[in-house]
C-alpha cells in the first residue's frame, strides 16, 4: 500500500478512536458512577447536584458526535481528491479539535473540586504528617527515562546539524522541548506539593491520582521526543508520506497512553463522599 493508502486508514482510525471509542467509554463509566453512587447517599460528590452532571455528560457526548462528522467529513474529502498535500496538516487540526472535549472535562473536574472545598464544612480534618517527596510522584526509573531521552534527542540534534538543512530548527527543537517538560513536571509537583484539590479524597488515592499524572508527564514527554526525532529523520530522507502517517499514529498513542493513566478506573473509595449520619 502507498503511504497516501496507509495515512487514511490511520487517519479514520484516529477519528473513531478519539471521537467515538474513547469518549463512548467514559460515558459509561460515568454513567455507572451516577448509578452506583446517586446523590441521595453521597451528596458530597455532587456539590452542584446530580443534574449538572448528566446535562454536562449529554454535552459531551454531543461535542465528540460532532467532531466525529467534522472527521469524517474531512477523510471523505481526502479520498475523493487523492492530488491533495495538505491532508495532514488538517488532520492535526482534527486532532486539536478532538483534544477540545476532554480540555474541557478537566476544566469541568477542576471546577467541581473548588466547589466541593466551598462546600466542606467539617471543623475537623486529617492531615499527612510525613513530608512530601519528589520520589511521591516519580519513581527513579522514570525520572532516568525522561532524563536519556532527552539527552540522547539533545545528541541527535547536533549530529543533524551538520549537515545543514535549511528547513531543520536546530537546537530550538530541543529548546521548545525541554520547555514542554519543565512545564508538565511543574503540573504535577503543583499537584504534589500544593493544596489538597479533593478536599475528601484519601490521602493514599491522592498519591496515586498524582503518580499516575506524573506516568502521564512521562508518556508525553517521551513520546514528544521521539515523535520529533521520527518526523526530522524522514524530512531529512524525503519521507513525507510517511512523516503524515506518523502524525496520526502519534496523536493515536497519544490519546490511548493518557486515557490509561488518568481516565482508567484508578480504584478509588467513594465511600468517603458518603453523607456524615445525623447525630442525636
Amino acid at each position: 500500500m502507498t503511504g497516501h493508502t496507509l495515512f487514511n486508514l490511520a487517519f479514520l482510525s484516529q477519528i473513531i478512536l478519539i471521537s467515538a471509542l474513547l469518549p463512548r467509554t467514559l460515558y459509561k463509566r460515568a454513567c455507572h458512577l451516577l448509578k452506583t453512587y446517586p446523590a441521595a447517599e453521597y451528596p458530597r460528590l455532587y456539590p452542584k447536584g446530580p443534574g449538572s452532571y448528566e446535562r454536562g455528560l449529554r454535552r459531551f457526548v454531543s461535542l465528540n458526535a460532532a467532531i466525529f462528522l467534522v472527521g469524517i467529513f474531512f477523510w471523505v474529502t481526502f479520498n475523493l481528491d487523492a492530488t491533495r498535500d495538505d491532508y495532514a496538516g488538517v488532520a492535526w487540526g482534527v486532532f486539536m479539535l478532538q483534544s477540545v472535549p476532554f480540555v474541557l472535562l478537566e476544566v469541568f473536574t477542576f471546577r467541581t473540586w473548588k466547589l466541593m472545598r466551598e462546600a466542606d464544612a467539617r471543623t475537623t480534618r486529617k492531615a499527612e504528617l510525613r513530608p512530601r517527596r519528589l520520589t511521591d510522584a516519580f519513581s527513579y526509573l522514570q525520572m532516568g527515562l525522561v532524563a536519556s531521552v532527552f539527552i540522547a534527542f539533545c545528541l541527535f540534534v547536533n549530529h543533524i546539524n551538520q549537515f545543514g538543512y535549511p528547513w531543520f530548527g536546530g537546537w530550538l527543537n530541543v529548546i521548545i522541548i525541554g520547555m514542554g517538560n519543565l512545564l508538565l513536571a511543574g503540573i504535577v509537583l503543583w499537584n504534589l506539593f500544593g493544596r489538597k484539590r479533593d478536599p475528601y479524597m484519601e490521602e493514599r488515592d491522592r498519591l496515586r491520582r498524582i503518580r499516575l499524572m506524573a506516568r502521564q508527564f512521562v508518556l508525553v514527554s517521551v513520546a514528544v521526543t521521539v515523535y520529533a526525532t521520527v518526523t526530522i529523520t524522514l524530512q531529512a530522507y524525503e519521507l513525507r508520506e510517511f512523516k503524515q502517517l506518523a502524525m496520526t499514529l502519534y496523536a493515536q498513542l497519544l490519546a490511548l497512553g493518557c486515557y490509561f493513566t488518568i481516565y482508567a478506573d484508578q480504584g478509588i473509595n467513594f465511600e468517603v463522599y458518603r453523607a456524615e449520619p445525623v447525630s442525636n
